[in-house]
């Protein structure tokens, strides 16, 4: 387990029981893949396994922690507890209870969770917990010392921002404008991309952008502008939110995002006792990484052979229902059902 800068954590901890967003998404930053990876260890499925994550962080903010114990052996401990119960949940047909626990998995064996993923899932922590959401990346996030740099520019700014309106009252009514546009181009993951231009005399405090209630990933460019990479379709709302806590905000319809899963070119049964599959995805880039079968069971059966240049898939010949999973890389998931 690593070891953290103790003060730093109670630091952190303080803060986000207190309604810091970004105290709170600062400590799940630094921590989350230790408990993403105790946890599929114990679950060895990855969907259980992010809502085991997504629990133990919403209980670790609506607990109190014990005095004297480190935070990151509390979340360790938040984190079996819930890895328990859900095993406990799971009868023997769910299959949970049927994997192979006999070897204990390396980092290396365990599958990556990609950084779209990991935001999300803490965007929706955060939306739970009714916290205000983080305008910082989670990869800034993920340097240990950025939440209290990031603090310490704040507290200047805010030093700063008291000393103006002293003297200059009338700054405090003045609102942020802004611009919003959608780009030419769709980024690496097939999704749209939004510009968003502040003009502001005052610094901007954080820019957020939701669909339906759902914050979608917000990423700082430069000093006035950022980017929306939606990941789904509906009207978009962008809040532009000044220092002296004035808003603008600019409504879209976004209806260019994938939202469409893979599919299904050809199916062939060879001689060998394999069958093969070809797949195609028209708006972005299949995860031929993240491909697996599941039998009735809920085992997981890897692929013989992936060809991410052909789209072509090998399994062995199934003895009894399977289903495929191949997911894009914006989320979409083909689940083909495989019968003898």
């Amino acid at each position: 387990m690593k070891k953290y800068d103790p003060s730093y954590m109670r630091e952190l901890m303080n803060d986000a029981s207190h309604g810091d967003g970004d105290a709170f998404a600062s400590l799940y930053g630094i921590t989350y893949k230790e408990q993403y990876n105790y946890a599929y260890r114990r679950l060895r499925d990855i969907y259980l396994t992010q809502d085991a994550v997504t629990e133990t962080y919403i209980e670790a903010h609506r607990r109190e922690k014990p005095v004297g114990v480190p935070v990151e052996k509390w979340l360790m401990s938040i984190n079996r507890e819930i890895c328990d119960h859900t095993l406990r949940y799971h009868s023997e047909s769910d299959g949970v209870t049927k994997r192979d626990y006999s070897t204990r998995l390396s980092d290396d064996e365990i599958p990556q969770l990609d950084d779209d993923t990991a935001e999300q899932m803490l965007y929706n922590i955060i939306d739970t917990l009714g916290l205000r959401q983080n305008a910082v990346s989670l990869e800034n996030l993920m340097t240990y010392s950025s939440y209290r740099q990031q603090r310490g520019r704040l507290m200047r700014t805010i030093v700063v921002v008291i000393i103006t309106l002293l003297f200059f009252v009338p700054f405090r009514f003045i609102s942020p404008t802004m611009t919003l546009e959608k780009t030419s181009n769709a980024d690496e993951a097939g999704r749209p991309v939004y510009t968003v231009t502040v003009d502001s005399q005052l610094k901007t405090f954080s820019v957020r952008a939701s669909i339906g209630g759902v914050q979608m990933p917000v990423y700082q460019e430069g000093a006035n502008l950022y980017t929306v990479r939606p990941t789904k379709n509906g009207k978009m709302t962008v809040i532009v939110t000044s220092e002296n806590n004035r808003t603008a905000s600019m409504t879209v319809t976004v209806d260019t995002s994938d939202t469409k899963p893979p599919k299904l070119v050809t199916e062939k049964v060879n001689s060998n006792g394999t069958v093969s599959f070809v797949f195609k995805d028209d708006e972005n880039r299949i995860r031929f990484d993240q491909i697996e079968a599941t039998d009735q069971n809920g085992m997981m059966i890897d692929p013989v052979s992936t060809d991410a240049d052909t789209g072509e898939v090998i399994f062995d010949y199934p003895s009894e229902k399977i289903t495929i999973n191949v997911p894009d890389e914006t989320g979409n998931t083909l689940h083909l059902v495989v019968t003898p």
